[in-house]
């Protein structure tokens, strides 16, 4: 009787050690095949989502892939300290992505974050090391935004120069915070904002030719919850519903049934029109282009679309 359990179990051992061989072998098809050689002609000019899957050997280390607009994934590498706990730990730029990197143990000091530019053929390379810092790329990948407690500057590509900024030459008021907001599409214009507390007091604009830097007052009842900022034209499409700290204000306002509106607002001339209004209800508004705003229906489902 002993022995027939015994030659049962190694039957059961046999049978299990053959189905995990086969499972890891398909497991590693299946990842082998999402790492096909892509055609890099179609990753050029296309927009694109940066996507880290975590990898399912156990070895700790996340894969980076590009999702393309027909929903094709394709894998670009493999690293063991993608940040992407960071709001925005990558940008995708004429088929190359750049992330963040946080390197080190943060329970000492020799922590650091890196921003690194990597290509669909795996190859890549670092472009800065600083502690705790955010970032925005030119489209033509000329210019790089990066914005760190320390200091806020334009990295120059082609001489690795830095142009760099106090509060004073980006601020109407002091004290105060600055922080990126993106660049126009044609890389000459990268624009930012200026808060005091949580009250964005004004924005500014940098020209990548003549390096100047330009200052537009916010509208006063802009509170950065419901905005569409079009960079190539310097008009904000912005919602006045107010900003909450407390969940119960925020249930207290929607409850009230008061009028948010949806507003067009030209920075350079100050002038506004109100382009729709809702009961406590946000917009989620989005340009489409420099012409035509898309936002929610108030009054029901689905979106409209305002022309400017």
């Amino acid at each position: 009787m002993p022995h027939k359990i015994i030659k049962s179990l190694l039957i059961v051992i046999i049978l299990a050690a053959f189905f995990l061989l086969f499972y890891k072998t398909e497991l590693f098809n299946i990842f082998k095949t999402n790492q096909t050689t892509p055609d890099l002609n179609n990753l050029l000019d296309k927009k694109a989502t940066v996507l880290v899957k975590v990898r399912l050997d156990n070895s700790g280390l996340q894969d980076i892939y590009v999702k393309l607009d027909n929903g094709r994934e394709v894998f670009y590498g493999s690293y063991a300290d993608i940040y992407n706990g960071h709001y925005h730990w990558a940008e995708y730029h004429n088929g190359r992505v750049y992330f963040i990197r946080r390197v080190g143990s943060l329970d000492g000091d020799d922590w650091r974050d890196e921003l690194w530019r990597l290509d669909a053929r795996g190859r890549d390379k670092k472009i800065y090391s600083l502690r705790g810092f955010d970032f925005r790329v030119s489209p033509d990948e000329k210019f790089i935004a990066i914005d760190s407690e320390e200091q806020l500057f334009i990295r120059n590509q082609s001489d690795q120069k830095n142009i760099s900024f106090s509060v004073s030459d980006l601020a109407l008021d002091n004290p105060a915070i600055a922080s990126l907001v993106g660049w126009s599409d044609n890389s000459q214009f990268f624009w930012g904002d200026v808060h005091v507390m949580s009250k964005t007091v004004n924005f500014f604009r940098f020209n990548s030719v003549t390096g100047a830097v330009d200052k537009f007052v916010a509208p006063p009842d802009y509170y950065g919850r419901d905005l569409a900022f079009n960079l190539n034209a310097g008009a904000m499409v912005y919602s006045d519903y107010p900003f909450f700290f407390d969940s119960n204000d925020d249930e207290q306002f929607i409850a009230s049934q008061a009028i948010v509106k949806l507003k067009l607002h030209d920075l350079f001339t100050q002038k506004e029109i109100v382009i729709a209004e809702s009961k406590t209800k946000l917009f989620f508004p989005r340009w489409i282009n420099d012409s035509t705003v898309e936002y929610n229906n108030p009054d029901g489902e689905g979106r409209l679309q305002f022309n400017n």
